[in-house]
């Protein structure tokens, strides 16, 4: 499921890609933000590729979670809320179709409802760092829009943006791989992890 490795800084950093294509425009931008984020840290990272999981629900409002403190609907997805509660940093890269991040990223962020009240109730004081990546064709105001509701969500979770990348490829499948400005604008952004 995950892969797990260790840089030479913060700490725990949970990588999720949504991309159906693995050197998409928004996989190649994350991973120049992971390149800058290793530098000579200690951090230690843990990617998820959302399309390789082969078993995953939406979240069902059963409201366990409530109860239990941790998410009952046993599958892929499980491991990476776990990851999510505990990391120092979180980098999540996703393209947007129809207006809206993707659907295996949307199925995840459905279930990040169980991590709400547990979060909140933790002795947490300082707020940790998110890095969102968006990938777009066309929309400006759309794709700024949803960047906006990451930010929202994920402060729900203690994490405030350290600084979002919002990228639009105008439909091509290469943008960011030919586009060498933004991967090193990318790597810039990862450093701030470190």
């Amino acid at each position: 499921m995950g892969i797990l490795y260790m840089g030479y800084g913060m700490g725990k950093i949970v990588v999720i890609f949504s991309s159906p294509r693995k050197d998409g425009n928004s996989c190649t931008i994350g991973r120049a933000v992971v390149d800058g984020a290793t530098g000579f840290s200690t951090n230690m990272f843990k990617i998820y590729r959302l399309n390789r999981l082969r078993f995953m629900n939406g979240c069902t409002h059963c409201d366990k979670c409530k109860e239990t403190g941790t998410c009952v609907i046993d599958d892929d997805i499980l491991p990476i809320l776990e990851d999510i509660k505990t990391a120092d940093a979180l980098i999540v890269a996703t393209p947007m179709y129809f207006g809206r991040a993707n659907a295996p990223y949307y199925m995840l962020e459905s279930r990040l409802y169980s991590l709400i009240e547990n979060v909140r109730k933790a002795s947490v004081e300082t707020r940790r760092k998110f890095i969102p990546i968006i990938t777009y064709d066309a929309d400006d105001e759309v794709a700024n829009s949803l960047l906006r509701s990451f930010n929202d969500i994920f402060a729900h979770l203690r994490f405030e943006i350290v600084e979002g990348i919002v990228y639009r490829t105008d439909g091509n499948k290469d943008a960011a791989r030919n586009d060498k400005n933004i991967r090193i604008v990318a790597n810039n952004i990862g450093k701030k992890l470190l």
